[in-house]
């Protein structure tokens, strides 16, 4: 099953992780957003726990849950009557629209219209919308996947809640030396992190934890005494700095 979200963050580690976590385990992940990572978990004999800080999120999440067919009524109507300069406007307003159906087929289709997977900000095109990406919603399968919200404005304070989980799995991104955060503006989507805050979290973890990172030579310094493993562009493993796409961070 192929996600009907675009991610804005697309990790190609998927199967070296399955390839650590054996089957049946249960694995908490966090900063939740398009679910590539957990679709292919759940589907792999893996229980997974998707945890988001973001309500939009776990809000569209249980609207397709729910009840996908109306979604997809709604995202065809909407999509019918979109012109170019609405839909920009709407990149800012679409979260305070009234209707939690109508909030989560413009989720959808804003995502799909996004050159990068953001829904609040980046460029839009109308040619990337095709009707066949309609069926992705209805064909959701929720098979050992459960979403989870919670209220923290720091995502991080989401690691606090987990109980019994065999291991966590911790998609940080991009790098970022969060040197220039005020006044920074976010959509409600979007998760900012703390670089600095999520090494000491995960210093502090008692359980077994893989942190996910797009490649940058900062995280090589910071987390020198944990185990290291880089990937290339194909998701496999390399030992060439050059060809390193993604750095995975465990501390087992």
């Amino acid at each position: 099953m192929i996600s009907p979200i675009k991610e804005v963050i697309d990790y190609k580690c998927g199967d070296y992780l399955k390839s650590v976590i054996p089957p049946h385990s249960i694995v908490d992940t966090f900063l939740f957003y398009g679910g590539k990572l957990e679709f292919d978990f759940a589907q792999s004999d893996r229980i997974v726990r998707a945890h988001t800080n973001r309500y939009v999120i776990y809000e569209f999440w249980h609207c397709i849950q729910e009840d996908p067919d109306r979604v997809v009524e709604i995202a065809t109507h909407l999509h019918s009557r979109q012109h170019p300069i609405s839909t920009t406007l709407m990149q800012d307003r679409w979260s305070g629209l009234r209707d939690h159906y109508v909030r989560a087929a413009m989720f959808f289709l804003l995502n799909v219209y996004s050159s990068d997977g953001q829904v609040s900000a980046g460029r839009l095109s109308f040619k990337n919308y095709n009707p066949l990406l309609l069926n992705r919603l209805t064909q959701c399968s929720f098979e050992n996947l459960r979403i989870n919200f919670y209220k923290d404005e720091n995502p991080l304070d989401g690691l606090n809640y987990v109980e019994g989980g065999d291991y966590m799995i911790l998609p940080f991104g991009k790098y970022d030396y969060n040197l220039f955060e005020d006044g920074k503006s976010y959509g409600r989507e979007t998760t900012p992190l703390n670089h600095m805050a999520a090494k000491l979290k995960f210093d502090e973890l008692q359980q077994k934890a893989i942190i996910l990172y797009k490649s940058h030579p900062e995280l090589f310094r910071m987390y020198s005494r944990y185990n290291i493993k880089m990937l290339d562009k194909n998701g496999r493993m390399t030992e060439t700095l050059d060809k390193c796409e993604e750095v995975l961070i465990a501390n087992f």
